[in-house]
């Protein structure tokens, strides 16, 4: 499943990609298990950091790297 929400992120509607990464967020929300099937992957982990500093998607910024 996270294989394919990474898939998603190269989705050309925005609104997908903010989707995915809410889902993201929730996930890794978790526990230590949850957090390790989303960052277990090199390529997965250089996707969300890749779109968190481009200003192309704000959203991986909001989801991912906001204080809780």
């Amino acid at each position: 499943m996270i294989s394919k929400l990474f898939k998603l992120l190269d989705h050309e509607k925005k609104v997908v990609k903010k989707e995915v990464c809410f889902a993201l967020s929730q996930i890794t929300a978790g526990n230590e298990t949850h957090i390790g099937c989303v960052i277990a992957n090199p390529n997965y982990l250089n996707k969300l950091i890749t779109l968190a500093i481009s200003d192309k998607f704000s959203e991986v910024t909001f989801f991912f790297l906001e204080p809780k």
